[in-house]
């Protein structure tokens, strides 16, 4: 009933797929150096204090620079290789799920340069099995505007469900570290002043731990009230109430907004996808079959 499932394994579209990863892995680097700088070095640097207490003062500056280095330089870094990954997947979702391209909200289109660099970058990290079928099978058994749909709603509740996954762990991360130095100087009966000089340098972990914490919620939630929305016209093209013509203007404007959401969203640790990658695509298809169904039922 649509190509969407012959388009996604094009070899002119999995070129876009390649540059999105290529890109990711690139701010995904920036990110484990983020945390290396905000929570490996800075519990290093406190164990340090214990042997060495007069290393106190200089383990506090070291502290203070490296979150200078995460502000001024890692996050803005990161930040533009999300706006780059996030061209490259409007490009990849509008040509496979054949909508407009939104100049307004997403502005030009990536250069032949850019895609082939990250091209190149991604020659060496993985390989094009990893990319293909990327939307789930049951997508090509429906209508295009409807399909579109589901493509989409499978997108909101995939970044989510990982999302979501990821905020637990870095909250968990960030308080075992906290937790262990706390014990570790209690356990040393230290003074007030001294206490607070060896717990200090856990101080960037807490501040990178809130803050993607925070991030990474609340671009769940986010993606939570897209994907509701998404249901409603969902269940409003059931009904009959969305025209094949409104239904591609809503696509549109869900497309619009899942480019904002991956433009500005937080990256996620290193290897989290890979983890999770088996159970949320076997949930996402499951979920994809079950909506293919409840439109199969609304024609009998």
């Amino acid at each position: 009933m649509n190509n969407i499932l012959a388009l996604q394994n094009d070899e002119g579209n999995l070129r876009y797929r390649r540059a999105i990863r290529a890109t990711y892995d690139t701010a995904q680097d920036i990110v484990l150096l983020q945390v290396i700088c905000a929570v490996a070095i800075p519990v290093v640097a406190a164990l340090v204090t214990f042997v060495l207490p007069d290393a106190k003062p200089y383990t506090a500056a070291l502290s203070m620079l490296l979150v200078l280095a995460d502000i001024y330089y890692l996050d803005r870094r990161q930040k533009a290789l999300l706006k780059l990954g996030a061209k490259f997947g409007e490009e990849f979702d509008t040509r496979v799920l054949n909508l407009p391209w939104d100049n307004f909200t997403v502005g030009d289109k990536t250069t032949p340069e850019e895609l082939h660099a990250a091209e190149i970058k991604f020659k060496a990290r993985t390989t094009k099995a990893e990319f293909t079928d990327w939307y789930p099978v049951a997508v090509g058994a429906a209508p295009l505007h409807l399909a579109r749909l589901l493509c989409q709603r499978a997108n909101l509740s995939y970044d989510e469900a990982l999302r979501r996954d990821y905020s637990r762990f870095v909250v968990r991360l960030a308080l075992g570290i906290t937790a262990a130095l706390f014990v570790v100087a209690l356990a040393q009966n230290l003074p007030l002043k001294e206490f607070i000089l060896v717990v200090s340098p856990a101080m960037p972990a807490l501040a990178w731990a809130g803050r993607e914490f925070l991030r990474q919620r609340d671009a769940a939630d986010a993606q939570d009230s897209l994907r509701k929305q998404a249901r409603k016209v969902w269940d409003d093209a059931l009904a009959g109430h969305c025209s094949e013509d409104s239904c591609l203007l809503k696509a549109r404007e869900f497309q619009s907004a899942v480019y904002l959401r991956r433009s500005s969203a937080p990256m996620i640790l290193p290897g989290m996808y890979k983890s999770k990658r088996a159970v949320l695509e076997d949930q996402m298809n499951s979920t994809a079959a079950d909506f293919l169904a409840e439109y199969q039922r609304s024609i009998e």
